[in-house]
C-alpha cells in the first residue's frame, strides 16, 4: 500500500464509511456482511487501483458513489409489484429463464407464491394440456443487449444461430422436443426485468418475435439507455 493511497484513505475516510452503510446489508450465505467487513471490502477494491499504479483514487470512489446498489429484497419486491396486475391473467405459468445457475432461478423462486411454478420452461410446458391462450411469466434482473435471451430461445427452439454470431452461451442450454416447441410458440410470454436497455428490448422484438415467430412482451421496472448511465451522459463520458 503506497503512501499516496494511505493518505487518500485518511482524507476520504468519511466517504468510505458512508458507502459501507449501504454495503453492510448485503448478504453472503444469507448473512449480512455488516459495517466492518463492508469497509474492508471497499478499501480492498480501491487498493486494486493502487497496485496497478493508478494515481487518481477519487475516480473509482466516485464510480462506487454513483452506482445504484440493489438489495435482493428490493429487486424482488419491485418485480412483484410490476407483475401484480398481470398475475390475474388466466392460465398463467411461472418458470425461471435460462438454467439453474443463472440469476433468474433465484429471483423467480423468491417471487413464487403460486402453485403453477415450475423449475424450468420444459417442465412447465409438459404440464400444459391445452396449448391455447396461456401465459408464461419469466423474471430476471437485467436486460442489456439481448444477446443472452436470443441464445436461450434459439436453443429452446432447437435452432442454430446465424453464422457469424456469438454462440458461446448456447452450448449446453436446454433444447425442447418438437411437441414442446409447438406449445412454446403458442404461448404469450411475459418477461419481467428490473432494468432493461431500450436497445435490448428492440433487439428482442426484432429477432425473437419476427424471426422465430414467438410472442414475447418485455416489461421493465426501470428503463436504461447508453446515453445516461453510471458513467454519465455521452458528453460527460467524453469529457
Amino acid at each position: 500500500m503506497t503512501a499516496k493511497f494511505k493518505s487518500f484513505l485518511k482524507l476520504y475516510k468519511r466517504a468510505i464509511h458512508d458507502l459501507a452503510e449501504v454495503f453492510q446489508y448485503f448478504k453472503i450465505d444469507n448473512t449480512a456482511i455488516e459495517m466492518e467487513d463492508a469497509e474492508e471490502r471497499i478499501i480492498k477494491w480501491l487498493e486494486n487501483f493502487d497496485k496497478l499504479g493508478f494515481k487518481d483514487f477519487l475516480l473509482p470512489l466516485e464510480l462506487l458513489q454513483k452506482t445504484e446498489f440493489l438489495r435482493t429484497e428490493q429487486l424482488i419486491n419491485d418485480l412483484a409489484e410490476l407483475s401484480k396486475s398481470y398475475r390475474k391473467l388466466p392460465n398463467t405459468y411461472i418458470a425461471p429463464l435460462g438454467e439453474i445457475k443463472e440469476s433468474s432461478f433465484r429471483i423467480t423462486a423468491s417471487l413464487n407464491t403460486q402453485t403453477n411454478f415450475f423449475v424450468s420452461i420444459s417442465h412447465l410446458l409438459e404440464q400444459v394440456k391445452e396449448p391455447e391462450n396461456f401465459n408464461i411469466f419469466l423474471f430476471d434482473d437485467f436486460l442489456n443487449s439481448g444477446g443472452q435471451l436470443v441464445n436461450i430461445f434459439y436453443a429452446l427452439l432447437n435452432k442454430e444461430l446465424p453464422s457469424g454470431e456469438i454462440n458461446d452461451e448456447i452450448d449446453g442450454r436446454t433444447r425442447l422436443k418438437d411437441d414442446l416447441i409447438g406449445k412454446l410458440l403458442a404461448a404469450n410470454i411475459h418477461i419481467f426485468y428490473y432494468q432493461a436497455f431500450d436497445e435490448g428490448i428492440e433487439k428482442i422484438e426484432e429477432r425473437l418475435n419476427k424471426e422465430l415467430a414467438l410472442r414475447i412482451k418485455i416489461h421493465r421496472h426501470s428503463p436504461a439507455n447508453d446515453n445516461d448511465g453510471v458513467f454519465g451522459t455521452i458528453r460527460e463520458q467524453q469529457k
